[in-house]
């Protein structure tokens, strides 16, 4: 992180938590307040993204599955807000099935099929099953397979944003973010930052820019920007 208030840049390393915001003290003893502004399942895949690079399978395969149901609880808050459910009943609600992947799987379903009047498309039977073999039995990746997996994630995401129009869903995006700052007595004071090159959430594009993108430029674009940063140091 670099201070807001230095005249010249002076950054910081700190630890990624799992809050939206973090704090922390430059060398001249300025206070630092600064707020992420990518949802946490955009966080989870650059995670996931990040430890293929380095060619952490398993931590890889956890992070894109995690990214996954992260989105899924996004999904289905932007609708229920977008529909002019209130924040507070939301959040009562969620907490019945927090703890269930497979609730909130279903949750996720059914918002999809009241919204959008349709069966949403799911992800492949091999996808899962690979999954919960990863998850919960401690089968080790290969690389091919975490990527394979990863692409096959990141596309079923862009597939479910592009049925969303920015426009339309900014105003439960912003009711989203004022929720959560809110709870966590946040003011606008607070600095704000994107931690991700190429986030791959609905606030950051339109929906051409979403048909854009592709998982293996991504990574690639990771790659690529770990060669540069050594040939710096």
């Amino acid at each position: 992180m670099a201070c807001r208030e230095c005249q010249e840049d002076r950054f910081k390393s700190i630890d990624l938590t799992d809050g939206i915001y973090c704090k922390f003290e430059c060398e001249n003893g300025h206070k630092n307040n600064i707020i992420l502004q990518e949802w946490k399942f955009e966080i989870l895949f650059e995670m996931a993204l990040m430890a293929l690079k380095d060619g952490y399978t398993r931590e890889a395969f956890s992070s894109f599955a995690a990214s996954l149901e992260r989105f899924y609880e996004y999904i289905i808050e932007l609708i229920a807000i977008h529909n002019g459910i209130d924040s507070h009943q939301f959040t009562t609600t969620w907490k019945l099935m927090s703890v269930q992947s497979e609730r909130q799987l279903g949750a996720f379903y059914t918002a999809y099929l009241l919204h959008f009047k349709e069966a949403p498309k799911i992800l492949p039977k091999n996808i899962t099953e690979f999954r919960n073999r990863v998850i919960h039995k401690g089968y080790i990746p290969t690389t091919e397979e975490v990527t394979d997996y990863g692409r096959e994630i990141f596309k079923y995401i862009l597939h479910i944003l592009k049925k969303f129009d920015l426009h339309e869903y900014m105003p439960a995006i912003l009711k989203m973010t004022q929720k959560t700052r809110k709870a966590l007595n946040i003011d606008y004071s607070y600095g704000l930052i994107c931690i991700v090159p190429v986030p791959v959430g609905l606030k950051h594009h339109s929906k051409h820019m979403i048909e854009s993108l592709d998982f293996d430029n991504l990574l690639k674009s990771r790659k690529e920007f770990e060669v540069m940063k050594g040939s710096f140091e």
